[in-house]
């Protein structure tokens, strides 16, 4: 599994990290996870690769938050390194992901809840229009309807 699924999770990882090195130790991190938390895979929620591809985002984006927090304390000692952290363009460009993250939550919060869900199961869990239109019980061309509206409405939300 490592062989097939690390290169396609250190790309994940990489995209969010924008660090090669700590994406390769991220990687790593990855798996331990994984094998760890491997019992609290559903198979009836989401399919074993958007769920270990799930668990790499979330790693990586909580690795952003981690190295991200001294820059919301205030310190005297912090605020003196504060000038240098802000010209390192990987932490400026790891803040505006950050910042692009709470902006799209801001947004999902904003969709009626079956076209939040819809959209989760399909950007996050992977799944088909037509898995996502048996499982929640609706009508494919809702489903279709559902999607292509959140995502026009998230795009305006974002702007």
């Amino acid at each position: 599994m490592y062989q097939v699924e690390a290169p396609k999770i250190r790309g994940i990882i990489l995209r969010i990290v924008g660090n090669p090195d700590l994406a390769s130790d991220l990687t790593q991190d990855v798996f331990l996870k994984i094998w760890d938390k491997a019992h609290t895979f559903d198979a009836q929620r989401s399919r074993g690769r958007a769920w270990i591809h799930s668990v790499a985002r979330h790693h990586a984006l909580d690795e952003i938050r981690r190295r991200a927090q001294p820059l919301n304390q205030t310190s005297n000692e912090q605020v003196e390194e504060l000038p240098s952290l802000v010209n390192d363009e990987r932490i400026l460009a790891n803040l505006e992901l950050n910042e692009a993250t709470v902006n799209l939550s801001e947004c999902l919060k904003r969709l009626e809840t079956d076209r939040r869900t819809a959209i989760y199961m399909a950007f996050v869990e992977g799944h088909t229009h037509e898995e996502i239109s048996k499982r929640m019980g609706t009508p494919l061309g809702t489903v279709k309807s559902w999607a292509r509206r959140s995502l026009k409405f998230l795009r305006d939300c974002l702007k």
